[in-house]
């Protein structure tokens, strides 16, 4: 349940960096992580979300392209 929580601590940690107009929508295995409360697992976060603002977000908290 440690990975559970911070993968989504990571996720509003973003959330709360964007302007409520450009909130990511979290889509994919991850949200159905967090609608089974961790039964069926997922290794990523996919995000539906404004491109440039992710980016721009994801660069200050100091993610990287790989």
């Amino acid at each position: 349940m440690v990975e559970l929580s911070n993968k989504f601590r990571i996720l509003g940690q973003i959330s709360e960096k964007l302007p409520n107009s450009k909130k990511p929508i979290l889509v994919g295995g991850s949200a159905v992580e967090l609608y089974t409360r961790g039964t069926c697992k997922s290794i990523d976060i996919d995000l539906l979300a404004d491109r440039n603002s992710l980016v721009k977000v994801l660069d200050e908290m100091g993610f990287s392209k790989i």
